[in-house]
């Protein structure tokens, strides 16, 4: 059995973005949530009301199922093609590749962020390198940084090879963050 090392990065820069007034809800995607949800508990709100974009493809339109399809799992580069298929239907988010596995394998890094945010994100890992060592910055340098910085939250899924959920779930938090509406997902963003 060939060894799978998963390793996503998702880099979440939570800023502005563009949103509309109304929204699809994909009523397939809500109904295959309720019907694989093994008890009401772990079904909160937010789990419900996937958005349904014209443009950008859920996990469900990209794959024929929705995320967390009992028996259904993706490899690495499903995952990474799903990534790239998002990144060429918004602006709003973006692939890097950081580097190579031990096993010749892409590490990716995927960006969500306003388009602005995303064309200044070189300045912005620039400010924040300056605060990562408080020896070589004044209290007064360190508030003028900050007030030209944004929140950057990193989140990495599957780190280890027996890690299945969290990059299956990363998949459809970066389509819910670059698609929704929700007054949480505009609270988060505009940060």
């Amino acid at each position: 059995m060939q060894k799978r090392v998963w390793l996503y990065s998702l880099l979440l820069l939570l800023v502005s973005a563009p949103y509309l007034s109304a929204q699809q809800i994909d009523e397939e995607y809500n109904k295959k949530i309720k019907e694989y949800t093994t008890d009401p508990r772990f079904l909160p709100a937010s789990v419900l009301n996937l958005p349904d974009d014209p443009k950008v493809p859920s996990p469900r339109k990209y794959f024929g199922q929705i995320i967390g399809t009992p028996g259904v799992m993706h490899r690495t580069a499903e995952i990474y093609a799903y990534y790239q298929e998002l990144a060429k239907a918004s602006s709003l988010i973006k692939v890097q590749q950081l580097g190579i596995s031990e096993e010749g394998r892409p590490i990716n890094l995927v960006i969500i962020a306003s388009e602005e945010s995303i064309k200044r994100l070189d300045h912005y890992k620039a400010q924040l390198t300056k605060l990562a060592d408080p020896r070589k910055v004044t209290s007064t340098e360190a508030d003028k940084i900050i007030a030209d910085s944004k929140p950057i939250f990193y989140l990495n899924g599957g780190l280890h090879s027996t890690e299945m959920g969290s990059p299956e779930m990363l998949m459809e938090l970066a389509y819910r963050l670059v698609t929704g509406q929700s007054d949480q997902i505009k609270i988060s963003v505009t940060m």
